[in-house]
């Protein structure tokens, strides 16, 4: 049974909240942030912009990748730019409002845990709703589609660049590495398959 417009904007929605949840409880964790927010993270602690601006910055900067490898630029992508901006106020303000301190390492490893399940967990909700991309996973999406990869699997492998990337931008602006750590590693191998298992789970609820 397919859903109405209206319920799919409105888990679309929910799913941009859970997947902000998960990018802040992860840097919550203190192990390292997530690998999809590796890079925003180490500018906002290198820059004056906040978490969620620098989020923002590298969101448009997916947009961007997704426009020259399409060679395209039609209104689902330019509806990504809205998206990137609503992403950057919504983590700014989770990130106000979650102010837990993680003090021991149990609760360390708990908080990272789920803000690898709700990361994945939301990426799989705004996905399948298939209205307008996050743009980090609608860049995973163009990539899947150019080399006929599975999207976990290319997840896997976006997520392990980007913490390249950024242990790389890191030592040549401040000779040391930011924001990276075993919670960073973990998010990069496990946000992937944790996106493949939700995503099967998904399309076996709506075969049904």
């Amino acid at each position: 049974m397919e859903m109405s417009t209206m319920k799919r904007i409105v888990i679309y929605i929910m799913g941009m909240w859970v997947v902000s949840l998960g990018i802040v409880l992860n840097a919550k964790a203190d192990l390292g942030v997530s690998a999809i927010s590796a890079l925003p993270y180490a500018v906002f602690k290198i820059s004056i912009l906040t978490f969620g601006t620098a989020t923002m910055f590298f969101h448009i900067a997916n947009v961007i990748f997704q426009g020259i490898l399409r060679k395209k630029c039609d209104l689902r992508i330019v509806l990504q730019i809205i998206v990137s901006v609503i992403f950057g106020k919504i983590i700014d303000l989770l990130n106000g409002w979650i102010t837990v301190e993680a003090k021991s390492v149990l609760l360390q490893i708990t908080i990272l845990v789920a803000g690898i399940v709700f990361t994945a967990l939301g990426t799989v909700l705004m996905i399948h709703m298939d209205l307008v991309n996050n743009p980090p996973d609608g860049a995973v999406k163009v990539i899947s589609q150019k080399t006929g990869k599975e999207f976990g699997k290319t997840k896997v492998r976006y997520d392990i660049t980007m913490v390249v990337i950024t242990c790389v931008f890191c030592l040549l602006t401040t000779h040391t590495v930011i924001g990276i750590g075993v919670g960073t590693v973990a998010s990069a191998l496990c946000v992937g398959k944790c996106a493949s298992m939700f995503n099967r789970s998904f399309a076996t609820c709506q075969s049904n």
